[in-house]
């Protein structure tokens, strides 16, 4: 509580927080690096005690450590809807071209199979005869040939129309997650940490979901290893290197240091203006006539 209390009260922790770059600064003035990042900080604090430091050093390491995990989550909830919002809207409008083309392709076979029962004829083709299919040249060929082509492209569209439902099976399912991954951010009320409480709404989510679906168990998969490498990240890489160590020696607070001069110099005044009473009075009998 007290710690609590002193970190509440405590507004700026620049002078305590200081971050250690990849490059110091004299390497910088050597050379330029392609990238200068943060790669640690260092913590200090001035107490009351040694002991009193040593705990403000661990509760700040243990706020910067929840800060990263929590920016980093956010990060990971937030670019990660917008990014599957965007893919389902672009797989929906892919779904829908590949229907179309479907219908086209089919109709223009039927097409070709009328053309090719009115016009027998048209199989009739002059032998090393060369048709070009740019510029629409593909129509001056044989309708057999041109029936292939058209079977052909419907497979294709067939083919790719179940592929993207697919994917937008599985992106769908994902976001219905992520959309609850957002609520969560929100959701201050909760108790426990960020990350203990995306694990538990990943873990009702999947709870009533059929897992014999492929969409649900790719989604299911590729977000547990997510987790999996947040839970090393925040657990193993992100951690103290030293430390809190305590000091040798107490330093005391300013405000104390001003309270004892002040004492002193009070005690020392008074001491002084004795001391001048008594000289004065002392000069006082002696300039007095002698009878």
């Amino acid at each position: 509580k007290e710690v609590e209390g002193i970190l509440r009260t405590k507004v700026e922790l620049d002078d305590h927080i200081k971050p250690i770059y990849a490059f110091a600064e004299k390497e910088t003035r050597a050379f330029k690096p392609k990238e200068q990042f943060i790669q640690g900080v260092q913590i200090s604090w001035e107490g009351a005690s040694p002991k009193m430091a040593c705990k403000m050093v661990g509760a700040l390491g243990l706020f910067v450590r929840d800060a990263i995990e929590q920016k980093m989550l956010e990060m990971y909830v937030t670019e990660t809807h917008k990014e599957l919002y965007r893919m389902v809207n672009e797989l929906e409008s892919k779904l829908a071209d590949l229907k179309f083309s479907l219908s086209q392709n089919e109709r223009k076979l039927r097409d070709l199979k009328r053309i090719a029962r009115e016009f027998p004829q048209a199989e009739r083709i002059v032998g090393r005869e060369v048709v070009s299919i740019e510029k629409g040249g593909h129509r001056c060929l044989p309708p057999s040939t041109q029936i292939v082509a058209a079977q052909v492209a419907i497979s294709e569209d067939k083919l790719n129309i179940k592929d993207t439902e697919r994917q937008l099976k599985i992106n769908r399912v994902k976001l219905e997650l992520f959309q609850a991954f957002k609520g969560a951010l929100g959701d201050e009320a909760s108790t426990g940490g960020l990350f203990e409480r995306l694990k538990k709404v990943r873990d009702d989510f999947f709870k009533d979901k059929d897992l014999s679906r492929d969409e649900v168990l790719i989604v299911r998969n590729e977000v547990y290893s997510d987790f999996a490498r947040f839970e090393h990240l925040f657990r193993d890489v992100i951690r103290f290197i030293s430390g809190p160590t305590m000091p040798g020696k107490a330093k005391p607070s300013p405000k104390m240091v001003a309270a004892i001069a002040f004492v002193l110099a009070l005690f020392f005044f008074v001491l002084l203006a004795f001391f001048l009473e008594f000289i004065q009075r002392g000069r006082k009998r002696e300039e007095a006539p002698q009878l």
